[in-house]
């Protein structure tokens, strides 16, 4: 079974320098900056949270974390490209009693914070925004929807054209009710709620993202048979199409991502990662479905947020997919590649699909509609993407070399470590053979150790016996000797 990670962030400020948020359960948040083609070690960011947090990218490519620390508050920490400013917001009363689930999104240059409360006592969710500063002070609180359910809500936030906020959840009424509200910036003012769609069962997952003046939505809804439906949903207020992508019971994860002119759906589905794309903005997707083979217990949901040439006029690009964090790579983007050249016959986009999560310099004159996707690459560019193409296949090429080195190396010093090891083997041998011969040399002295022991304590009787016979033949001899000189006298 694959493991799902989706606290994670990459924000890619407009010089291409790519931030890398996650969470660690043994360190908290930690971070590392992608320049100059390389990777950064990670930095501790904080390691007194809970685990949740939202990370955001500013327009001014300053870098906002919102984290709850362990004692249930919610801190924000601002970071200016040197040094990191921390600013404390939301404090909820009792940890036990209350549950929150947290997001950010920037709209119109202006920061907002989206959370829902759940009261586990009263079993209602209420659902606020605030708009803070870059002081950390909290504006225009407002309530959004207060609705009565046994466990907290996601949401899906997107910003508008006219800098209207999307804000997608779902309702408890008899069944269980997707949909959203929208925030007019002009009036400050909450829509009603649109539905969606309605199941018996909760909507696990769902995301939301606007372009070309519709909302673009996946999520997954289960039937009565507890099949998987991953459905995708286009339009505003005014009216919804909706196109069923597939039907599955193993869907595990999906996503949805904006790039240019295509979007692409992306699910999990047991260990593959299959995706389609549409290239006329959501009206139909391609067949048949591109898919890769996750070979990694682990793979990584990462949320993408970008100031980078790469960007159209929406704010948030969506989520994809990574399956290594040390030298992330996103899965599927070249075989999508493929298939767009294929249908459209257009390089394009090939110059940012290969290069959106690397740091490449752009020329910012490169021409432009009026909604600002960058749709043509003129033939100086494309000199330049080739030749740094050829450079990056000859630092390939060395790197191989300098492998295939080390590699001949190490095999040098495997062989004559193998050499070694025989030569201390014969010589232990040796050693074992001559302890052998020693032993038996000693046991044989020890033998006639013992023998000649036996020996001695015999020899020392027979003395003590001679001894004793000739003490008392002495004995005899005085008596005699005595007995005469009486009979004299």
């Amino acid at each position: 079974m694959i493991s799902i990670k989706k606290d994670m962030y990459f924000l890619k400020q407009s010089d291409g320098t790519i931030l890398n948020f996650a969470y660690d359960e043994r360190l908290g948040i930690i971070y590392k900056i992608y320049q100059e083609d390389k990777w950064s070690n990670y930095s501790v960011l904080t390691r007194e949270t809970t685990g949740k947090y939202s990370a955001e990218l500013l327009q001014n490519d300053k870098i906002c974390i919102i984290y709850e620390s362990l004692t249930g508050q919610l801190i924000m920490k601002l970071f200016n490209n040197s040094k990191w400013k921390s600013h404390y917001l939301v404090t909820t009363s009792d940890n036990e009693k209350i549950d929150i689930y947290f997001k950010t999104i920037v709209n119109n240059n202006n920061l907002f914070l989206f959370y829902s409360i759940y009261n586990k006592d009263k079993n209602i969710v209420s659902i606020y925004s605030n708009l803070i500063d870059e002081k950390g002070n909290s504006n225009s609180q407002s309530l959004i929807d207060q609705i009565n359910l046994e466990h907290n809500i996601l949401f899906s936030l997107c910003t508008t054209n006219d800098n209207n906020i999307y804000i997608m959840y779902q309702l408890k009424e008899n069944k269980y009710i997707l949909g959203y509200k929208i925030f007019n910036i002009n009036s400050r003012s909450w829509s009603e709620f649109y539905k969606i769609d309605s199941s018996l069962f909760q909507f696990e997952e769902y995301s939301l993202l606007y372009f070309k003046d519709n909302f673009h939505s996946i999520y997954t809804k289960t039937d009565d048979n507890k099949s998987n439906f991953l459905n995708y949903c286009k339009g505003n207020s005014s009216s919804h199409n909706y196109t069923t992508i597939t039907r599955n019971k193993n869907i595990i994860t999906s996503s949805l991502f904006v790039i240019g002119d295509y979007i692409w759906c992306f699910w999990l589905k047991n260990n593959e990662l299959i995706s389609t794309v549409s290239l006329n903005e959501g009206a139909s997707f391609s067949k048949p479905y591109q898919s890769d083979i996750i070979h990694s217990s682990t793979l990584y949901k990462v949320a993408y947020i970008s100031n980078f040439l790469e960007n159209n006029h929406t704010k948030h690009m969506g989520e994809v997919f990574i399956e290594n964090i040390s030298s992330p790579n996103l899965l599927l983007i070249d075989t999508i590649f493929g298939l767009i050249d294929e249908r459209t016959k257009n390089t394009s986009y090939s110059f940012y699909l290969h290069y959106f999560i690397s740091t490449s310099k752009v020329n910012k004159d490169i021409p432009s509609k009026s909604n600002n996707i960058i749709t043509k690459i003129d033939s100086t560019e494309k000199d330049l993407l080739i030749k740094e193409q050829k450079d990056t296949i000859e630092k390939q090429k060395n790197k191989l070399l300098s492998y295939e080195n080390k590699f001949n190396s190490i095999n040098e010093l495997v062989t004559i470590f193998n050499e070694n090891s025989l030569q201390l083997y014969e010589g232990v041998s040796t050693l074992q053979d001559n302890l052998e011969d020693k032993e038996k040399k000693y046991g044989e002295l020890r033998k006639i150790y013992y023998e000649k022991e036996t020996e001695l304590k015999l020899l020392k009787s027979e003395l003590k016996k001679i001894t004793l016979q000739k003490s008392s033949a002495f004995d005899i001899k005085r008596l005699f000797t005595k007995l005469f000189s009486s009979s004299k006298d």
